[in-house]
């Protein structure tokens, strides 16, 4: 079954890409459900209460160790159902506590599908 036309959103801008002629840039579905599992805040998208990430949850507090592995664990739920379907592979989640303390990630994953890598910058 081929999978749905998707539109590449921006995070940063909370808008779509635009090409140079003012068209919707195309991302692959498999990319545009990424970005939706972790570019917002769990219980934000009143279309669909139960997607996003709980960065939120995490203790900035703990040690980088623990705090990294809180990050990841909750990245990878955030993303479980790309996961068990093997659409995508989590190759690396990468977080700091920036500044005024803003938990910032990326996460790098593979698209099994298109076998492209991608990141999806998230703050908490």
């Amino acid at each position: 079954m081929p999978l749905p036309a998707a539109e590449r959103w921006l995070l940063a801008t909370h808008d779509y890409e635009l090409d140079a002629d003012g068209a919707h840039v195309p991302e692959h579905p498999v990319d545009a459900a990424v970005v939706v599992c972790l570019g917002w805040r769990k219980g934000t998208n009143a279309g669909d209460p139960d997607t996003g990430h709980t960065l939120d949850q995490v203790d900035l507090g703990a040690s980088d160790a623990m705090r990294n592995r809180d990050v990841e664990e909750r990245q990878r739920a955030s993303v479980r159902r790309l996961l068990d379907e093997g659409l995508i592979e989590i190759l690396s989640v990468e977080s700091a506590v920036g500044q005024h303390g803003v938990l910032e990630v990326v996460t790098r994953y593979r698209n099994l599908v298109t076998g492209a890598e991608r990141r999806v910058p998230t703050s908490g």
